[in-house]
């Protein structure tokens, strides 16, 4: 039975196992695999895009699945109780991913998946103190360097063990130069309840202020509240509007989720999806390197059909969640 509503839609992704199971190649012993993800994508890429078109053969689909299957001896769960990732792996790379789960991901109709990888300078910023004198701890500026900014927002995850510390902060600044010399976003922070323990962080950009415009001083309290706040440093700061961490970053880390192209095959039901990684074309299977990478899906199915599809005539609905390897 299909997912009918955008809030199952989110349950089922948010089922995902908080670990990936990792599949060495010839799971069965030597030999077991009969061919290799490249080979089989290379004569059956054009089957694939067939396959998944919408109203597409389930039967033939399914076929194609269990070609693949076979061919790579992928050790398939027999009764997921919950969504679950698997990544196929060829020494450090991993050459696919399997996603298996109790409810259809209907990847060939309404489904999407969008695949990031986090791109991260090997650079490494400086931490300063605050006034009293202490440090950020390297888990902070690991954390800060996990968010993703743009212009007008900013989001990422908290780990369970940082959520403690950080479920007061109302408020972040990022100062940035400028032709001023230095701009400061501020950016309102909430923060709700994530998987097993821990938080998701979303914020706002409410203002972007100089403290270098004029002689006189600033009337903002927020330029004066960061007077020293420097380039490339993000304060955090709590509901009482003290500063709780002066945190460096580092600017290269800003926005930098590339997209991964991927080629998607399901079963016959769609409860099984193989992720094939391409190259830009989308002719040929690649790799995936270790990292960071974040997984979007959204839904937009018809509830019944009218000129103008919106949010009324169609169940819509985003999930996302995070792995490395």
């Amino acid at each position: 039975m299909p997912i009918v509503s955008s809030a199952s839609f989110v349950d089922h992704i948010q089922s995902i196992d908080s670990t990936m199971t990792v599949i060495a190649g010839n799971p069965f012993g030597p030999g077991s695999m009969l061919s290799s993800v490249d080979a089989l994508f290379s004569s059956s890429a054009t089957q694939i895009a067939a396959a998944m078109k919408p109203g597409a053969d389930p039967e033939q689909r399914q076929r194609l699945f269990d070609q693949w299957v076979g061919a790579l001896a992928l050790p398939l769960r027999r009764r997921p109780t919950g969504l679950h990732i698997s990544s196929l792996k060829s020494g450090s790379n991993t050459d696919l991913l399997l996603l298996e789960g109790p409810e259809p991901l209907p990847f060939s109709k309404d489904v999407t998946l969008k695949i990031f990888q986090r791109s991260i300078s090997s650079a490494h910023p400086t931490p300063h103190p605050l006034p009293g004198g202490h440090m950020p701890s390297q888990e902070l500026i690991n954390w800060v360097a996990s968010l993703t900014f743009s212009n007008d927002n900013a989001s990422g995850s908290i780990p369970v063990h940082l959520v403690p510390s950080l479920s007061g902060v109302s408020e972040f600044v990022l100062a940035l130069p400028s032709a001023n010399g230095l701009a400061l976003h501020a950016y309102d922070v909430a923060m709700r309840p994530g998987l097993r323990g821990t938080a998701e962080l979303s914020s706002t950009l409410k203002e972007v202020v100089s403290p270098h415009l004029g002689s006189l001083p600033n009337p903002n309290p927020l330029v004066n509240k960061l007077a020293n706040l420097q380039v490339n440093q993000v304060a955090l700061i709590d509901r009482g509007g003290n500063i709780s961490a002066v945190i460096p970053i580092n600017p290269h880390n800003m926005v930098r989720f590339v997209s991964v192209p991927v080629s998607i095959l399901t079963n016959g039901s769609e409860t099984y999806a193989l992720i094939i990684p391409v190259d830009a074309s989308g002719t040929k299977s690649v790799q995936l390197t270790s990292g960071f990478y974040r997984f979007d899906f959204s839904i937009d199915r018809v509830r019944y059909r009218q000129q103008v599809p919106d949010n009324i005539s169609n169940y819509r609905a985003e999930a996302s969640f995070t792995r490395s390897w």
